[in-house]
Order: structure tokens, then sequence, then C-alpha cells
């Protein structure tokens, strides 16, 4: 039977536990009003429904956050906090990523992916944008970096220069100028199937200079063998 001072103790160890679990983890209060309030401006500021999924809380910053996403399209889940949000990047991320996915896939099949790293949109910029489809060319300019592509492709043997590939990474890089992406950095990954072993990845990485002097897949092949 628990006497008195057994009481207190195990009071104090579970306000001990509490404590640091909150510090870790923030507040249950606090997250339910950081809800409320990422709501009611993600409600003034978009037009279309905005669903508020949960509120993480970020120990680094003492902050907290939202994740959310448009209720007509669950697949953009962007972050937002009670008075900013990526909706904007994440939008147009999806979009150019759709694109350049489906591309990719039709060199390399299933085993292929890509997805570009476009930087954050900058409040100017998006305040003229934020009821209404925005395009990476009309904004592309004012962006300070163009951010990064990258290509990551499983393959069944180890990459070994064959021409074939190399037509493929060709197709691929047009395919992203066609585009006028115009990303800082182009990197492509290829893997032997083996995801663990880092060492069988061969990586692939154009900047800006050698991309403007790929016109051929003779080019990049020069470019490869260098």
């Amino acid at each position: 039977m628990l006497n008195k001072n057994n009481i207190i103790f195990l009071f104090f160890i579970l306000g001990i536990v509490l404590t640091i679990y909150f510090l870790l983890n923030g507040t249950p209060w606090v997250k339910w009003i950081t809800k409320v309030r990422t709501e009611s401006y993600l409600d003034e500021k978009y037009k279309q429904e905005m669903v508020v999924d949960h509120v993480e809380y970020d120990f680094k910053n003492d902050s907290y956050y939202s994740v959310a996403y448009p209720k007509d399209n669950p697949d953009i889940r962007f972050i937002s906090t009670t008075h900013s949000d990526n909706y904007l990047s994440r939008k147009l991320k999806r979009k150019i990523n759709t694109d350049l996915r489906e591309f990719v896939k039709e060199q390399y099949g299933e085993m292929g992916s890509g997805w570009n790293e476009i930087p954050a949109i900058p409040d100017e910029i998006e305040k003229k944008y934020v009821n209404r489809e925005i395009s990476y060319n009309e904004i592309k300019d004012k962006l300070k970096t163009f951010g990064e592509i990258k290509i990551v492709i499983i393959m069944e043997k180890i990459f070994n220069y064959e021409n074939e590939d190399i037509k493929y990474m060709y197709r691929i890089i047009k395919f992203i100028d066609k585009k006028r992406l115009e990303p800082d950095v182009i990197t492509f990954s290829f893997s032997n199937g083996n995801m663990k072993e880092m060492d069988l990845w061969k990586t692939f990485e154009f900047n800006d200079n050698d991309i403007n002097k790929i016109n051929s897949w003779e080019d990049l092949k020069e470019i490869l063998l260098f």
C-alpha cells in the first residue's frame, strides 16, 4: 500500500518525465493554439480550403509549425507557421517534378526517378501569385538561384559508360533544357540496386558551364570520360 511519501515521490517522478517530454516535443495546448491560428492564417490568405494535418515542435529552434495541404489536393504537403508558409514553392515543385519523373521513366522505366530542388519563393513574388496559377518560367529570373535537379536510376548492372546509357542521360538533359528549368546543378546517380552499398553508386554532377557545352550525346560522353 502506498503511503503519503511514496505518492509524493511518484508525482515528483511523473513531473520530471512530463517536463522532459514537453521540452522535447512541445506542449499539447500550444500545439492546439498553433493549429487554430494557422488555420485562420491560411483561410485568410488563400481562397481554396486548406487542411492543417498536424502540428510539430522544433526543439532546436524552440518553435512550432504545421503540416498542411489543400483539401482538393492532399498530395501537396507544405509547412506553415501562423504567419508564413511554403505552399506555392511546394505546389510549383510538384508540377515540375511530375513532368520530370514521367520523362525519366520513359527512358529508364519504373526504376528511374527525378526531382527538382527549387529554392524558396521570395515574399514579393509570392504575394503576386498567391491566388493564381504560378509558372516557373515566369518567376525563375527573379530567383537568386535555380536550385538542383537530381536524377536517380536503379539499374541491374553497374554503370559502365555504354553509349545507350549516355544517350538516355543526354535526352534527359535536353528535356530539362527544353522546359527551360535552368538549374545550377544536374546530378545523375546510378545504382545497381544495392541501396546500402554506397560504393556501388556512380554519381555525375554537371554545373551550368558543363550543361552549356552539351549539344550532343558525344559531347556528354567526352565530359564523362574526361
